[in-house]
């Protein structure tokens, strides 16, 4: 694992621990905004900016989710892809820290 990987592990890690959220999967768009301290408004716009690799002119803001089937679906968001999103953003830091 790179230091860049073990960092960003770290960093969700401490999140999850000051949110009191538990280790899982998936997370909702409100809980991800918890752990990175952003605006859910924020998350879903990532979600929706979300491209697959190698998608021309890729958007490297996207953070990789679903939304769950049905009206008015909600976004679902993968604990490697926040994890992923906090390396690729290697110079984040929470709001308030």
């Amino acid at each position: 694992m790179s230091e860049t990987a073990e960092w960003a592990a770290e960093v969700f890690n401490d999140a999850l621990r000051t949110e009191g959220l538990p280790k899982r999967t998936w997370y909702t768009a409100g809980e991800t905004a918890r752990i990175l301290g952003l605006s859910v408004t924020s998350i879903k716009n990532m979600c929706a900016a979300w491209e697959p690799e190698g998608t021309p002119g890729r958007d490297r803001g996207g953070l990789e989710s679903y939304k769950t089937p049905g009206p008015g679906g909600h976004w679902r968001i993968n604990r490697i892809a926040i994890i992923d999103w906090l390396r690729s953003n290697h110079t984040y830091e929470r709001a308030g820290e």
